[in-house]
């Protein structure tokens, strides 16, 4: 089928009651249909009061809640404003917390950690994913303020270190990106996310930073060149350049003000919704349940296991 977003009224039309939100969770959770996994047995019933399945063999009646193990277990707002959410989360600009819970009327307590284990789970999600082939690398630094007049090099005052990682797929054009917040510039930092996001053998384009040296020992064909500083350095390593200034533009669009202790979530969310933008309206699909950004998010969160309050805001907090 072609790609097709649907617009804000289609989508409210389509997920208006909490059986049509409920029914689009069982889909994507069992994909090739349920199957009771104590007897075998593949007919069942909902059960519509508890948001459970049973199983329909009068020696099982086992039953199988069809929120637990995901995103929406304990969820105490109604699935049509969880719904809602992630369909104004994925479109172009995204959604901040305070605008999310005026939008679909909520606390903002309950959109900050709606939109949180979201990100949590693209987080999850993508780190399975390796970079490959020619991959650019360097850092950035987001919030707090620095007297750039008197500092040089990698000083960062009260800003955090952000390394930046892009396939280079063609002479200015990216391929997946990756996005993390490091505590520093230091080698052990930039080796780590480099070990843990970039396969071995992929060729390594940096600048001259001490950061990198001998990272060429550890399985990289690591090809540094000296940054000439300034907008020269930006034509040297234009993606991660470009990935970087789109990160900025991003969170100050959607954002105007976050919390650098959560920085990995946003990182999380960029990466996400960036790794999945060439995704056109004349492109097929043969599976209608990824035909869009929003349902890809929905699959998404129906597989990822639950988190609890406390352990999803420390999984990511550095």
């Amino acid at each position: 089928m072609p790609y097709q977003a649907l617009s804000l009224i289609e989508f409210a039309a389509k997920y208006s009651s909490v059986d049509s939100c409920l029914t689009a969770l069982v889909e994507r959770r069992w994909p090739d249909g349920w199957k009771c996994l104590s007897c075998g047995g593949v007919r069942h019933y909902r059960l519509h009061a508890r948001r459970a399945l049973q199983c329909a063999n009068r020696s099982c009646r086992k039953q199988v809640s069809i929120t637990s193990g995901s995103v929406f277990e304990q969820l105490k707002i109604p699935m049509t404003k969880v719904f809602m959410a992630m369909y104004l989360m994925t479109n172009k600009q995204g959604i901040s917390a305070r605008s999310l819970s005026k939008q679909i009327e909520v606390a903002y307590d309950t959109a900050f950690n709606l939109l949180h284990k979201l990100r949590a789970a693209m987080s999850s999600h993508d780190a399975k994913y390796l970079l490959s082939g020619h991959v650019q690398m360097d850092e950035s630094y987001l919030g707090g303020h620095s007297d750039r007049e008197h500092r040089r090099g990698r000083a960062r005052d009260t800003k955090r270190v952000v390394g930046v990682a892009v396939e280079q797929r063609g002479p200015n054009q990216s391929g997946y990106i990756h996005l993390e917040a490091l505590p520093s510039a230091s080698s052990e930092s930039l080796h780590g996310m480099i070990l843990d996001k970039i396969k071995q053998g992929a060729h390594l384009h940096t600048d001259g930073w001490t950061g990198y040296q001998g990272i060429a020992m550890k399985g990289y064909d690591h090809l540094p060149m000296k940054s000439p500083g300034g907008l020269a350095a930006s034509h040297k390593w234009p993606l991660v350049h470009r990935a970087a200034s789109n990160l900025c533009s991003w969170l100050m669009g959607a954002h105007k003000q976050f919390c650098t202790t959560y920085l990995n979530y946003y990182l999380a969310e960029y990466c996400w919704r960036t790794n999945r933008r060439n995704r056109t309206k004349d492109e097929f699909t043969s599976n209608s349940r990824e035909a869009t950004l929003s349902d890809r998010l929905m699959s998404l969160a129906s597989r990822q296991p639950f988190l609890s309050a406390k352990k999803f805001r420390l999984l990511h907090a550095t």
